[in-house]
């Protein structure tokens, strides 16, 4: 099948959806090479259309209901990984935690106050607000270390050269990771070490503004290692 997460808040008593995700495990184009912590994401993904949407629903919704009658009732972010077979979404997993790098394309796009709505979460007055997203989508890439997730410690404390440029590119943010910083300058300091994050109206633009980004970066000595395929499910599906 094919993997999607779902980001849900809930205040013990009621649930809202706020956003669905895909990650790309594998380290190398292709999916290939062993997992890592997450390569790259794409939200919202083409995958999770209405059927995917409806059925997540009743999922969360009986699970709601299950915590409730077990006395386990739960307040914060519900992360549902699933996976899409034949038209059939199944649950992996849950998470009481945000995704990385799953968060990264989510959270932006939240329109609604943040502290609005952990205060609504807090009180269990989670149905008196609205938490409303934008639709654009959003394509995060993830810049690791060559050798990564096997051993990087030859890369680790070379300068990374790139990223304030590619920061003042329209659409596009990076959150640090494994990185420190001395003074002006940037250092590794991971496996992974940023997240750059494009934003557009659809795939297409986020994606050509995300690669556009990388390839203003790198890590001394040609050390910087990240997938050129993220969001390469949606792409064949747009062909078709």
């Amino acid at each position: 099948g094919e993997e999607f997460s779902a980001f849900v808040l809930c205040d013990g008593e009621n649930f809202q959806i706020i956003g669905y995700a895909q990650d790309h495990k594998r380290v190398y184009d292709g999916d290939q090479g062993p997992n890592t912590g997450g390569m790259g994401c794409v939200s919202n993904p083409l995958i999770v259309n209405k059927s995917i949407k409806y059925q997540v629903l009743s999922i969360m919704q009986k699970t709601m209901d299950g915590l409730r009658k077990e006395g386990r009732s739960y307040s914060g972010i519900l992360y549902l990984g699933g996976m899409v077979v034949r038209g059939e979404a199944y649950v992996i997993e849950f998470n009481a935690r945000w995704g990385d790098p799953e968060a990264e394309v989510i959270l932006p796009g939240i329109q609604t106050d943040y502290l609005d709505i952990v205060v609504a979460v807090r009180s269990q007055s989670l149905k008196s607000i609205k938490v409303i997203c934008d639709k654009k989508v959003r394509i995060s890439i993830a810049g690791c270390s060559k050798g990564y997730p096997g051993d990087y410690s030859e890369v680790k404390g070379k300068e990374v050269f790139g990223l304030i440029k590619a920061m003042q590119l329209p659409a596009i943010t990076i959150f640090g990771a494994g990185i420190k910083r001395k003074e002006k300058r940037l250092f590794v300091n991971g496996g992974r070490v940023f997240h750059l994050v494009a934003e557009g109206k659809d795939i297409l633009e986020a994606r050509k503004k995300a690669y556009a980004a990388m390839e203003q970066i790198n890590i001394e000595g040609d050390n910087l290692h990240y997938r050129r395929d993220i969001g390469w499910r949606d792409m064949e599906r747009l062909k078709k």
